[in-house]
This record gives structure tokens, sequence and C-alpha cells, in this order.
């Protein structure tokens, strides 16, 4: 099955209601902001402006100032508080998935000089608390957030440090939070296009990015529907999710059970909504200068591993690809600029080149579980290496960077004993998203190096 087909499939499932319908959009649903997202300067700049540190940074600042201007001109405020907070005043918590605590060494390193160059420590270690189910009563659930809204609450993931830590709600202009971080402008519509009886919610703001949505939001839809009390709870995500996201998602939750996508910028009122905890976070950025104790990627190895168990499951009679794989990146940033160069020397090693974006989640699941290495770009496609068996080899290619999150796969592959190194390269700027090019001689001793 081709991702097409599998696009298609999807969207013949009777039990999937997008909201709101076409022929039934509230004039709430749209404001200002929708106008910037998809006015022709928003493509100009993603295409064009991203890529470029500088311009990139005046565009961000500019929007900051009128985003700013617009919090502080709001008059109503939201209460902050962390789901753990409310599930303590409510009583109604379900604890589904131990606590985590590892602390891993150093991923290896090619060339091992750039350890030193780059300040890579030698270790990181953390603990995710254990995951729970707690439950809301009639809460406002909105379409790319998992910032639920209960009155003139605004509860929030108990991985956020919103001091330290910069939300993707920020960067979309869904809310402002106020000096003090104890309350928040809200700029989403508040006028509901539905009202549900009972549902769980799945709508984070990251989870159209592949690996975002593999470690943090596809093991809670398991954990979730992993308890037989709520085998007839529908689960509310977002519409526009990529073709392969969806197809997970209805793995997860198994064929019977009725899905809601809720269309951008809109809401939904639950009478009865069920929320599970954290299971992996990494920050969308940092509010001052990145110190030690950034967030590299922490994840619930627990709730990892029953995810990956019900993907193998479900993709076991899918064909491999090959025990050496190399994952091909097609992205306008980080781009690997000698890749014909890199993937011609993997081929004379016996590497098959393939590209995850064409194919079906399962595939992709399928094609990792048979592999004995591989080596890919940084890139949310190489989120797939949870699916790989103990031992597997993922050599990682990026640029040489400070600002490198160099634990973030080795984290999520710990879980897996799945051995992470890097390969790093030069680039011709210092931005983060630059592009670079990898020396052969280091990943040919990488590769040998295992």
């Amino acid at each position: 099955m081709n991702i097409h087909e599998s696009h298609d499939t999807i969207f013949e499932d009777p039990r999937i209601t997008v909201i709101p319908r076409q022929d039934t959009l509230p004039a709430s649903g749209a404001s200002w902001m929708d106008a910037i997202i998809q006015s022709k300067f928003a493509v100009f700049y993603r295409k064009r402006i991203k890529k470029h540190r500088l311009l990139r940074s005046v565009v961000l600042i500019a929007m900051r100032i009128f985003f700013k201007t617009n919090g502080y001109l709001s008059k109503k405020k939201y209460k902050l508080i962390k789901q753990n907070i409310y599930a303590q005043l409510t009583g109604a918590r379900l604890e589904v998935a131990p606590s985590y605590k590892t602390c891993n060494p150093r991923p290896s390193i090619f060339p091992s000089r750039a350890i030193e160059e780059l300040g890579i420590k030698s270790y990181y270690k953390y603990e995710m608390p254990p995951a729970y189910i707690s439950v809301i009563e009639d809460a406002l659930v909105f379409a790319g957030t998992g910032i639920i809204v209960k009155d003139l609450n605004a509860i929030y993931s108990d991985s956020i440090n919103i001091k330290k830590e910069i939300v993707f709600e920020e960067y979309r202009c869904y809310t402002r939070f106020c000096w003090d971080y104890q309350f928040a402008s809200w700029f989403l519509p508040t006028k509901w296009a539905l009202e549900i009886p009972e549902a769980a919610s799945f709508t984070d703001t990251a989870s159209a990015n592949f690996a975002h949505w593999l470690t943090e939001i596809l093991p809670k839809i398991v954990l979730f529907c992993s308890q037989p009390q709520f085998k007839d709870v529908p689960l509310i995500l977002n519409d526009g999710l990529p073709a392969s996201i969806l197809e997970s998602a209805r793995v997860a939750a198994g064929p019977e059970r009725r899905l809601y996508l809720l269309s951008s910028r809109y809401s939904v009122k639950v009478g009865r909504l069920h929320l599970t905890s954290s299971v992996g976070y990494a920050p969308a950025g940092s509010r001052g200068k990145r110190g030690n104790n950034f967030v590299e990627g922490h994840f619930n190895g627990h709730a990892l591993r029953q995810m990956r168990h019900v993907m193998h499951t479900a993709a076991a009679d899918f064909p491999h690809c090959g025990e050496r794989l190399y994952l091909r990146r097609q992205s306008s940033m980080r781009s690997l600029l000698n890749n014909d160069e890199i993937e011609k020397i993997l081929e004379e090693q016996g590497f098959t080149s393939i590209d995850t974006g064409q194919m079906s989640f399962l595939e992709q699941v399928a094609a990792m579980a048979g592999a004995r290495w591989i080596v890919a770009p940084g890139g949310a496609a190489l989120a797939n290496l949870m699916f790989c068996k103990p031992d597997t080899n993922v050599v990682v290619l990026a640029a040489a960077k400070r600002e490198n999150a160099y634990f973030y796969w080795d984290n999520m592959a710990r879980p897996f004993d799945v051995k992470v190194s890097f390969v790093l390269g030069a680039s011709k700027d210092h931005d983060i998203h630059a592009d670079y090019q990898i020396n052969p001689a280091d990943l040919l001793d990488a590769l040998s190096q295992r």
C-alpha cells in the first residue's frame, strides 16, 4: 500500500468525523491570525525566509511585538494550572504507566575531536513521572493545542516549565503568558462548534511532526485505548494530519472507535474529557540562553515500549526492505549537500536507500523492524528507530553545532537497546537550520567501529 492509497482508505472510514462540516461553519471560527497564517507572505516565509537566520529573526521579532501588543490589550486572562495539580483538586486520576528513570552515556561521535570542540557532555540523566489519565468536566478542546480550557483555567502539560521554555502555542500565536507566568491571554475562539458528551483529547500542537507524534502523542493514545473501560470513548485529533500519522492513530485506536478530527482554530465542548498525561517532551525553545539543563527529549520508556509492541503486531505481515537502510531526507532546511556522494558510498557498503515519505506507516514500521543498520540525516523520520530490533546500529548525520540536541535521538533509542552514533559535518554558517556536508572518511569510520 502506498501513502496515497492509505490516505484514501482512511477518509472513506465512516467512523471518522471532521469538525466542523463545511456546510455548518460558525462565523467565529476564523480570526486575524488565520489571515496571516494563510497569506502569501506566510508561504513565502516558510519557503524562502525561514532558512536565513537574520531574516527569520527580523520577522519573528516583528511578530512577537505585534503579538504582545494584542496580548496586553486582551482583557480576559486564564489562570495557568498544571494537569497534575488539577487532577489532585478533582481526585480523578488513573495511573497507566510507571515512572521511568535513566542515565545515558554520550553516544559515539565522529570525528571524535567534535566532542571537545562542541562541548558535548558525557552523560544525560532524567526521570519521567508515571503516566496517568485524568478527567475534566465541561472542558473546551481546541485544535492544534494540548492546553485545555475549563472555565477560566488553562490546564497544561506537567512536563512544561513555562518560565524557562517556550511552548509551540506561543509560536503559533495561540496564547501569550503574562509576565508572572500565572496567567495567559488566549487568542483562539472560545465559541465551540460542537458539544460531545464524552471523549479523549490528543490535539497537541506538534502532532503533525512525525517525531513529536511518535514519541509524545501516539504512546498516549495506545495507553488510553488499552484500558477496557474506555473502549467506547471517541478520540479527538487535529484535522489535516499526514496520512501516515492518521493511519497510526487508527491502528492504536482499533477499527471500531470513532475519531473526531478538529479543524484549525475551532473548538468543541466535552462533557467528560479524558486527558492522558505527558509520556514524552521536547520543548519548542528556551526563553534564555540554553544551559546544561535544557531538555533534549524526555521519554517514558514504558509507554514507548507499549506503543512499539502494538505497531509491531500490526505490521507483522508487511515485508522488510533489507538489513542496511539509508533514509533519504526531503527538506528545504538542514539539507545534506553531498547527499549523492554519501548515498553512493552507502550503496557500495550494501545499503538500500528508501524514502519513508512515500511509504504507509506500517510499511515504515516493518522496514525498521527488519534492519540491522540505519543511516539517516537528522529529521523527523528518524523517530522510526523506535521500531528497530535491539542492538541495531543507527548512524545520525548532522551539522556540527553546539545547539544540537545530541541526546535527543539517543534518549529515544535507549528503551529499545538501539545503538546511536553521530557523524558530524561542516556547514557554511552558524544557523542551526543551515545545510551541511559530511566527510565520507568520518562516515566510513562510524560504519567500521561497530
